[in-house]
């Protein structure tokens, strides 16, 4: 792989980590994504932030803090 791909991975990957963070960081157990209004809405990343919170919690629970860590590192 060349340097310039390598280094567009890495950024990406730590935005993706960054936004996963920032999610699970804000998440709010009552807010679920089924059902949810767009008056409802209050997680700062708006509805990706609420179903990736969600489904981060529901499957690692606040382990997904980690796992977003170790992704960008």
């Amino acid at each position: 792989m060349k340097i310039i791909k390598k280094e567009i991975l890495g950024l990406v990957l730590m935005l993706i980590s960054l936004l996963s963070f920032i999610s699970i960081l804000v998440y709010d157990t009552s807010e679920q994504p089924s059902g949810i209004d767009e008056s409802q809405v209050v997680n700062i990343l708006g509805y990706f932030g609420i179903y990736v919170g969600y489904y981060q919690y529901v499957v690692l629970g606040y382990f997904s803090i980690f796992i977003s860590f170790i992704l960008s590192v």
